[in-house]
């Protein structure tokens, strides 16, 4: 059986232009192992994307369920950020040609979020809630707003889910309190892998196995490796913490400044010349 499907796999490279991925002709001839492979990719894989638009995104979509949409304001309640309630209703937005700016025919299905924030009088006694657009949000609570779907969709279903910038508008307690969820039980069986400037995260409640660092080398390589693969760490005391270590560079995967041309930069500086008419 084996032979066989291997024959049939060698057959198929014929029909494999240079320019298409073996893998979506495999997928197309119904090949077992590459349906497998592109079912993680289509629902086991996500990527948050801030370039694309939020109101579009199908995570989004489902606070329009009361169930899924408790939990997210759960979370956001623990995270502090005062939301009561979320109230999400579908619009349509016509297409814009970005080229000749006019709006096409094409007819897209958005949600269009509202949050919910208790109001008080000037003794601080709540006197009901004030409405706030997603658009006039802020930063972080649209960020965090976006995450909170994203956790709660991924409640043990095994996928791998991919930050970049996690720190990004948050302060660190709210980093914590999400790294907090992804190392819980509630997240027993799906794979976070974040990437992160925020030195004081290094001190979480994390493996050494879990935290990694890149490094990039003089011909711009970037070099990934683990803190786990530093030998000598245990032999360390345990009350100095990781952080501390990594600003000494005992770690490396720290940026180097060129002092010569940094002084001569702040040095020669005689002001800005106005061009001759």
């Amino acid at each position: 059986m084996y032979e066989t499907a291997q024959n049939t796999a060698l057959e198929l490279t014929k029909y494999t232009r240079n320019n298409t991925a073996f893998l979506s002709v495999l997928n197309v001839f119904n090949d077992p192992d590459a349906t497998k492979i592109f079912d993680w990719f289509l629902h086991k894989i996500l990527f948050l994307d801030e370039a694309n638009r939020l109101s579009s995104h199908p995570l989004i979509r489902k606070l329009e369920e009361e169930p899924f949409k408790n939990e997210v304001i759960k979370l956001l309640k623990i995270a502090d950020f005062s939301i009561q309630n979320v109230t999400a209703r579908r619009v349509e937005r016509r297409e814009k040609n970005t080229i000749y700016e006019f709006d096409t025919s094409e007819v897209i299905q958005e949600v269009d979020i509202d949050l919910h924030y208790l109001s008080f009088d000037e003794a601080g006694a709540p006197i009901g809630t004030e409405t706030i657009n997603w658009t006039m949000d802020s930063k972080g609570t649209v960020r965090m707003l976006h995450l909170a779907c994203v956790m709660v969709d991924a409640y043990n279903k095994g996928k791998t889910i991919f930050i970049d910038e996690f720190d990004t508008a948050f302060h660190v307690s709210i980093c914590e309190f999400l790294m907090a969820i992804m190392n819980s039980k509630r997240n027993a069986s799906n794979q976070f892998v974040v990437t992160s400037h925020e030195i004081d995260l290094l001190d979480q409640p994390l493996r050494s196995d879990q935290i990694w660092f890149v490094n990039k080398s003089f011909k711009n390589e970037s070099e990934l490796y683990s803190l786990f693969d530093f030998v000598d760490l245990q032999k360390k005391r345990g009350d100095i913490s990781y952080a501390k270590r990594y600003l000494k560079g005992e770690f490396g995967a720290t940026p180097v400044i060129n002092e010569y041309l940094s002084n001569q930069y702040l040095t020669s500086f005689s002001g800005f010349q106005t061009p001759r008419s």
